[in-house]
């Protein structure tokens, strides 16, 4: 039965009138009736507010109940639809519900309970749900199925010149001469989270079928984040999944995989089909035909553990949230939840097949066994593509130590690998190749686990790093075991710090020196001197802790005196007797310079607009390395020379001050030091000058 919105309005009308008849007629009939104390209650209809929504149950419902709640729901559907006010919601209850041509004609919302539950099956018949021009109807959460066009279009779903938007939908063996599932016709189609799969446009014995799932006829269609697979087009036709007439079609992250070739055609209108996953990860060129823009478009990439341990376990990733350019798309979107994705391996075990959650699924890969081949290699299989990662099986372990600290050019190191069994056991066979940077690798023989070599380093190598790589060669019963680490040829001993730093000022003259170097120290044969700048030795004490060498003078330092730190070549050895070169560094004792007097006295007032500003110091200075700020009240600069005699800086401005102004003199820190670099601290004063 079709409904139109006409009918509808017709009918509640009359309903209301007879409700209305009833009313008086029980209101005669009480009063008889009352006399022989019998009641006649008269069922009042529903608000027709009520009618916007309305409840469908095959198995409990009745198309004579008005069905606006789940407890009194109707048996159809289409009694549903012509019942429901314009922009309410159907609701439908799990069941598989027998369907044939329904035409809507107000706005309105079907909702399944359960996309795999809710089924709706034409049962072939010549028809479809038509949506009317104007029309917004969606459809969510239900199963169409086994629509069949006849000589028409669109076998599940007609929109004409409409809204259709479906969220969440399967739409699964329909078949019509255009757009298998849905034929879009001139209007708006939205699909979303929906899966489409053997659907079938299959033409006439005259003209070819176009759209095995959709055929947009010059209409608007967006598909996002949607299934498409095993749909077909008969009769040499195009566009096994979806065919565009003279319309927009813009599809992002769907699955296009198994449909007939090509899978989407484009006629005249224009195809957006970009980061689309279209079952491999070769160009899709061949599945599209001119017109349809396909590039970049998404690919599966696996990722796994490179190297692992017997009986280890690992994660194996298929990510498909990248495009062909390799760039991330995630917060793009992404290619349907519950894309099915197979694991296999050659060797050890994995869990079962997977599905995709927001673009990747992961398994868990155990590396274990009896006959072992290698390498393991982890496939992983989406649709029609398999991407390989390579795995090495380490069943035995072997770790490096190196001889010494520091090694230098020339020198014998030591070179140890230690070999165990996956069990931790010593192994005792095979051998282990250690190779050095680019040296000639050499070999040893597995003894109790260990594998030791006394070996030279070329006198021709320089300082740096150098690769160390010992490799396990066993038996059938082990897997070769690699284990890297690395040789570093240094200088004989380094100076790592020194306290006070080279170069500091206002040292306190009780400061003993200290030495730190890179690594644990004791005393040699040269000298250790502490002097000041003029040649004159300092005595002082000698002691080591650890890395650390430390110089203590005897007697208190000199104030204001520089002082140099020498450690001559051999005066300090590593462990090994490994000597420190030549080294140096100085530092100043302070105190600092302080001022004595300001002329003009800080705040001092009425002073001369020619006036020479002079500074005393508790010590002769020098000019340093940071600013001297001459200012008026407003922030400008005032131009001025500065000399310095013994203890005294003179400022001279170069042009007479303004009257009745107020300067102000700043000294930044370090803009003057004594003689032997130690810094004023920041200091300024202010002035007023007269007004004549």
């Amino acid at each position: 039965m079709i409904t139109t919105k006409f009918s509808k309005s017709n009918s509640i009308k009359f309903g209301l009138v007879l409700i209305g008849l009833i009313m008086v007629f029980s209101y005669g009939t009480g009063h008889a009736a009352a006399a022989n104390n019998n009641t006649i209650i008269i069922p009042i209809h529903p608000f027709p507010s009520q009618f916007n929504n309305e409840y469908v149950n095959n198995t409990s419902g009745n198309d004579s109940n008005w069905g606006v709640s789940p407890s009194s729901p109707k048996k159809t559907i289409n009694s549903a639809i012509g019942a429901v006010n314009d922009n309410g919601t159907v609701h439908i209850a799990s069941g598989t519900y027998n369907g044939s041509s329904i035409t809507i004609n107000n706005n309105m919302t079907i909702i399944g309970e359960n996309q795999s539950n809710t089924i709706i099956n034409l049962q072939d018949n010549l028809g479809s749900f038509i949506i009317g021009k104007g029309v917004t109807v969606t459809f969510e959460d239900l199963t169409i199925e086994n629509g069949y066009g006849g000589g028409g279009d669109g076998a599940a779903i007609y929109n004409n010149d409409g809204t259709l938007i479906i969220n969440n939908c399967t739409l699964t063996d329909n078949g019509a001469v255009n757009g298998g599932a849905i034929c879009n016709n001139e209007g708006t189609l939205i699909v979303m989270g929906s899966t489409f799969t053997s659907n079938q446009a299959y033409g006439t014995d005259t003209t070819n079928g176009e759209g095995g799932a959709i055929y947009n006829y010059k209409g608007t269609l967006n598909v996002t984040g949607s299934t498409f697979t095993g749909n077909t087009a008969l009769w040499y036709a195009p566009s096994g999944a979806i065919y565009n007439y003279d319309g927009t079609a813009t599809l992002r992250f769907n699955r296009l995989s198994g449909n007939a070739n090509p899978e989407i055609y484009n006629n005249g209108g224009s195809v957006d089909a970009l980061y689309n996953w279209w079952g491999t990860n070769t160009n899709p060129t061949g599945e599209v035909n001119t017109g349809v823009s396909d590039n970049p478009w998404i690919i599966s990439i696996i990722t796994a553990n490179p190297t692992m341990n017997y009986g280890e376990s690992s994660i194996i990733t298929v990510d498909l949230t990248h495009d062909s350019n390799g760039d991330d798309t995630i917060g793009q979107g992404n290619i349907p939840d519950g894309t099915p994705v197979t694991f296999t391996t050659n060797w050890g075990t994995i869990t079962p097949t997977s599905t995709t959650v927001n673009g990747e699924a992961i398994a868990i890969f155990t590396a274990n066994g009896t006959t072992l081949t290698t390498p393991v290699q982890i496939t992983a299989t989406v649709d029609s593509a398999s991407v390989n990662s390579i795995i090495n099986i380490l069943k035995s372990s072997t770790t490096i130590t190196v001889g010494a600290v520091h090694n230098f050019a020339g020198q014998n190191v030591t070179l140890t690998a230690h070999v165990n069994d996956f069990h931790g056991n010593p192994v005792n066979e095979g051998q282990v190749n250690f190779t050095v940077g680019t040296a000639t690798p050499v070999s040893v023989n597995v003894v109790n686990g260990l594998a030791s070599i006394k070996w030279l380093i070329p006198s021709s190598w320089t300082v740096g790093n150098y690769s160390i790589v010992a490799n396990y060669l066993g038996n059938t019963n082990y897997v070769s075991s690699v284990n890297n680490s690395t040789l570093t040829v240094a200088p004989p001993l380094i100076v790592n710090s020194i306290d006070p730093a080279k170069g500091a000022v206002d040292v306190l003259n009780n400061q003993s020196v200290n030495v730190t170097f890179t690594e644990p120290v004791k005393l040699g044969n040269g000298d250790i001197v502490l002097e000041t700048s003029n040649g004159t030795v300092v005595n002082v004490s000698n002691s080591i802790s650890g890395d650390v060498l430390t110089i203590t003078p005897t007697n208190l330092l000199t104030n204001d005196t520089k002082y140099n730190v020498i450690i001559h070549t051999g005066s300090v050895t590593d462990l090994e007797g490994d000597p420190v070169a030549l080294w140096s560094s100085s530092f100043s004792v302070g105190p600092a310079p302080t001022i004595t007097s300001i002329d003009p006295a800080n705040e001092a007032t009425n002073v001369s607009t020619s006036k020479i500003i002079t500074v005393s110091f508790s010590e002769p200075i020098e000019v340093g390395n940071s600013d001297i700020q001459f200012t008026n009240s407003s922030g400008s600069a005032i131009p001025f020379t500065k000399t310095i005699s013994g203890n005294v800086l003179i400022i001279i401005p170069t042009n007479p001050l303004a009257e009745s102004t107020k300067y102000t003199l700043t000294l930044h820190t370090g803009s003057v030091t004594d003689l032997t670099g130690n810094p004023l601290k920041l200091t300024s004063t202010t002035f007023t000058t007269t007004k004549t």
